[in-house]
Order: C-alpha cells, then structure tokens, then sequence
C-alpha cells in the first residue's frame, strides 16, 4: 500500500514510520509523509494524496488555547476530505478517550471524527476511528505529549516529581498503537477502542525510580514483561546520552585487571568478536532490547544515529581505557576498527537471541 501519514513528525507519527520501516525495505508499503503546512492549500494536499491507498491522520493539537484548538483539529478534518474528493483512500484517525469528556480538545476530535465518518459514508470509502488512551514511548516529549516523559525526565535529571496519589492512567506503548493502526487497514473501518493498561501514577513512578536506580548503579533492572520492557526503554531514552560513556572501575590484582561491564538479575546474554583493521559490523537497529558495547584490545569507532533523522553520535573508544556504550532503542549503530591491529570487543545484550524474533532490522548508519 502506499501510505500518507499527517503528523508524521510528532511523537506517534515517528513510531509508526519506525514501525513502518521494515515494510518499506521489503517493498511492501510506501510512505508519504504529508508536511504541516500542506494543509495551507487543498490543491498541494490533494495532489499528496490521490494516488494513496490509506491516510493515517494524526496531525492535529492538544495542547493550548480551546478556541485555536478546535478550530485547528475541526479545519485539518475538513480539509482533508476536501482534498480527498474524487479517491477514496482508507483513512484511519487517531482520536482519544478525552472524547468521553467534557473537554475543548475531547469535542473537537470528537467532531473532527464525524466529520471524517459523515465523508466515508457519502462516498463509500472506510474510516477507521481509533480512540487511543494515554500514548508513552521513546522520545515523547515531557510536559507535552506524555506524562511518562515527564516523570523519566524528571528522574534523569535528577529533578523532583509532584504525582497526585490518586491519579489513575491508562497506558500503551507507542510500538503497540502502531500495530494497531496497520491491522485496522486491512479492516472494514469503524469505531475502534484501544485499550491500555490501567495503573496508578504513583506506581508508574515508583516503578521507573526503581529501574533507574538500579541501572544508575550498574544494575540492569530485571524487566518480567512488555510493560515493564516499554517503561524502561522509555526511561532510557532520557538518559541516553546523558549517562555515556562511562568509565569502567579498574579492580586490579596480580594476574591484571577485572573489568566488570554490567550486572543482571537475571539471565541475559554476552559476548565477545573479534574484528580485523577497517572492517564494520553492525549497521542496524532494535525497537525492544539493547545492546552494551565495550571494546577490550584495539582502536574503534561506534556511531549511532536515530531513525528518520542525520542527529548522530560518534564515539572513538580504546582497549586502553575501555568504557561502556549502550545502543538506545530506534538507534540504528556500528563499529568500525580502526587501528592496525585486531580489535577485540565484548557485548551484552538484554535479551536471549530469539530466532523467531531477532528485532534486528538493517539499516545503514
């Protein structure tokens, strides 16, 4: 299929390109990532759109002024079924359960929805409404989309978080409403629900707190299933690259010196290569482990750089001062030797290699 998706650039439109991602170097799904300002002219909207076979829309504003915000995701609405007059793409709208109250931005994306319904019904086309509960992940940004990012910067950065103990949120992972919304085109349309996981703020907290402190002390935080996997690597993505490189505690003694890379609570994997002068390993990413880089002997060069954009981090390590790199989820990484000699280097990965599901996809750094 070939997909536009509006709102591309925000927090949920990036986890569905990431999602995405694999797809495309398939040649399954094309993607059209449709500008803000392509809504200015319905013409330039419209031409975007007439060839594609869905429209996931996301584009719209939650945050501000209630007048400019219903009047923002009220007009997106309307203008994007005027652009799609004569093509009758699928098109799968992400609302919010802040339909069910009585709220400025809950009207207007409940409005914007029959707007889009109303158009699918005159003109024999799907539309899929998804009703989304409070969405957390990767690079949401804190005291905007997510109040898991505000309490994962918070913690990274070591400032105070005043939580209501009585606050209840219903959470779902970012990766997870992607899935969603790709099954929903391969449906019939109509309303959709998605639930969560309904937990305490508090609890939420006192989890992430948790996770951090023991990764902040050399600890990786024993993660028993999805949820607790997601919030930690949401966590990480805050403390990414605040925390690296860390140098390693030399624990000398006759034989020579100990260098302990990580510590786990439960069973995981490490390893170790071996890699001639000049040569690259590596060159793709994972969306739910990661890996721990420690070059041991030898001269290298790590590189990593987030999906979708140029922003990179380099990174020349040395067997004479090893220290420790992680590789953040959505992160696509390499490394190169690049001494004259063989470069040896150890690795620790949170998960035990699953051939059924590797979550290792290529994508050059």
């Amino acid at each position: 299929m070939k997909i536009a998706i509006t709102g591309a650039e925000g927090f949920l439109g990036q986890h569905i390109r990431f999602y995405l991602l694999p797809y495309q170097e398939r040649g399954e799904h094309t993607v059209v990532v449709v500008p803000k300002d392509a809504f200015e002219q319905v013409e330039d909207l419209r031409a975007r759109l007439e060839s594609c076979d869905a429209i996931i829309h996301l584009a719209g504003m939650n945050r501000g002024d209630d007048a400019e915000m219903y009047k923002t995701n009220i007009g997106l609405a309307r203008t994007l079924v005027l652009a799609c007059e004569g093509v009758k793409p699928h098109i799968v709208f992400a609302s919010s359960t802040h339909i069910e109250r009585d709220t400025m931005y809950g009207t207007s994306k409940k409005e914007a929805g029959d707007i889009l319904e109303a158009w699918g019904k005159e003109n024999d086309a799907r539309v899929s409404i998804m009703v989304l509960p409070h969405i957390f992940g990767e690079f949401a940004k804190p005291f905007y989309n997510s109040a898991v990012a505000t309490l994962c910067h918070q913690i990274a950065h070591n400032l105070p978080s005043e939580i209501n103990p009585d606050a209840q949120v219903e959470l779902i992972h970012a990766r997870d409403v992607a899935r969603h919304v790709i099954d929903l085109l391969n449906k019939e349309g109509g309303l959709t629900r998605i639930e969560g996981r309904s937990i305490g703020l508090a609890t939420v907290y006192e989890m992430l707190r948790s996770q951090a402190d023991q990764y902040q002390n050399g600890v990786m935080p024993t993660l028993n299933n999805s949820f607790e996997r997601a919030l930690f690597m949401t966590l990480h993505s805050h403390l990414f690259p605040v925390m690296f490189p860390r140098k390693l505690e030399i624990k000398p003694s006759e034989q020579g010196n100990l260098f302990e890379i990580v510590r786990s609570n439960k069973p995981d994997q490490v390893f170790f290569s071996t890699t001639i002068p000049g040569a690259t390993r590596g060159n793709h990413y994972h969306t739910h482990k990661f890996e721990r880089f420690c070059v041991i002997r030898g001269n290298a060069q790590i590189t990593l750089r987030k999906l979708l954009t140029n922003e990179t981090r380099v990174y020349d390590v040395s067997g004479e001062q090893p220290v420790v790199i992680d590789m953040p989820s959505y992160w696509t990484h390499n490394i190169t030797n690049t001494g004259s000699d063989e470069m040896l280097a150890v690795f620790w990965i949170s998960e035990q290699y699953d051939s059924n599901d590797p979550d290792t996809y290529y994508e050059p750094v």
